[in-house]
């Protein structure tokens, strides 16, 4: 079931142009993490799953030994370990006929370390018809981890069902690290005008998402060097209340786009008090003579 929202014009166009795209067979794939080797996940399913009671029983082990590890090196093993099985799971012949939505909603909150790969499982077995089960685990009471997961499975699934349960994320209130998540692990690896335009409102938007995923969101900008943020970056760029690393991240993102609009957004940033903003000041001189411009003065 769709949980469309109500996006802005602009998220409305991105929509229209990704539906343009090329078809799933040529279209970009989402950077996401993409698991352990398909070989080993059944490997593993089949050696920890053998004797189980269940399916599950491997994967709550597993979860409860990471919960009580000290060591880096036990705590990777035993990670690489539950998602490995996890992956298995949903590789299984029989895998669309497993119990995937009573194992979520028992693993929800009560197995935090299972439920995130276990989603992640569930759409690779039963393929468009996860979009439901992951809808159901997005709301406020489920771990950020888990939710990261059901965006990135819905994104993988059908883009603009990802983007909407991004958007919708980033609409609360900041709590946690849900929101720089989203922007990391969600909108960062997407490909495409979507991801694009989300990334635009969030860098954006102020009070409403929290500093470090604006800051994130700018990255992500400069690295895919979106022209269309230019407008947004510059009035970063130029805001005398903006923290300061907010503002050098958008001085990074529009010299990383090099569009004749993006320099001149950063040379319209030419009234630094340089007794008020030591800092910035001395930034702006570097980048304009990055640029091969004088500094300020």
């Amino acid at each position: 079931m769709s949980r469309t929202l109500l996006p802005p014009l602009l998220l409305l166009a991105a929509a229209a142009a990704a539906a343009a795209l090329p078809p799933p067979a040529t279209a970009p794939r989402p950077a996401f993490p993409v698991g352990p080797p398909a070989g080993a996940a059944v490997a593993w399913e089949a050696r920890l799953g053998a004797d189980a009671p269940t399916p599950l029983t491997p994967a709550l082990e597993l979860g409860r030994r990471l919960d009580g590890v000290l060591k880096d090196e036990d705590r990777h093993r035993f990670r690489f370990q539950l998602e490995a099985y996890l992956a298995g799971l949903g590789r299984r012949p029989d895998a669309a006929r497993l119990p995937w939505a009573a194992w979520l909603e028992r693993c929800r909150l009560a197995h935090r370390r299972v439920a995130p790969g276990l989603m992640r499982a569930a759409g690779q077995a039963l393929g468009p018809a996860a979009m439901d089960l992951a809808w159901s685990v997005d709301r406020r009471s489920s771990p950020v981890e888990l939710r990261v997961a059901a965006m990135q499975v819905l994104w993988r699934l059908k883009p603009v069902e990802g983007a909407n349960a991004a958007q919708k994320a980033l609409r609360e209130r900041p709590r946690l690290d849900l929101h720089e998540r989203v922007v990391a692990e969600v909108l960062a690896p997407a490909p495409g005008p979507l991801a694009d335009e989300l990334l635009i409102d969030a860098a954006g938007a102020g009070d409403r998402v929290a500093e470090r995923a604006r800051r994130l969101a700018v990255q992500a900008l400069g690295r895919r060097r979106v022209e269309a943020a230019t407008g947004v970056l510059g009035q970063i760029l130029a805001s005398s209340r903006g923290d300061v690393l907010l503002r050098k991240a958008a001085g990074e993102a529009l010299y990383a786009i090099g569009s004749p609009a993006a320099l001149r957004a950063i040379l319209a940033v030419d009234d630094v008090d340089p007794g008020a903003q030591p800092v910035f000041h001395a930034y702006l001189d570097q980048l304009r003579q990055r640029l091969g411009y004088p500094p300020l003065g």
